[in-house]
């Protein structure tokens, strides 16, 4: 069901909370977090339009180098939104 709702696994995103900072690096891990992947777009949420730019401009290396991860193998583009870590 969920695959068929451009949805990937229930463990997909937590495998790539634990890859994203090799994948974006440390300083941009600290200002995003992706915040889900449906129909091949991740959404990731950057705490400042600075960060935006720089995750923008990133797109592309980090759509292949997440292509690699188990449940991302549909991925095609990120969008970055900016705003506030939600609270945990």
């Amino acid at each position: 069901v969920l695959r068929h709702l451009g949805v990937p696994s229930t463990d997909a995103l937590p495998t790539l909370g634990e890859r994203w900072a090799a994948v974006v690096g440390p300083a941009l891990a600290t200002h995003s977090e992706p915040v889900t992947l449906r129909h091949g777009r991740l959404v990731v949420r950057v705490s400042d339009p600075v960060w935006a730019s720089q995750l923008r401009w990133m797109e592309r290396q980090v759509v292949a180098a997440l292509v690699e991860t188990p449940g991302f193998a549909d991925l095609r583009s990120l969008e970055v939104r900016v705003g506030p870590a939600e609270a945990r």
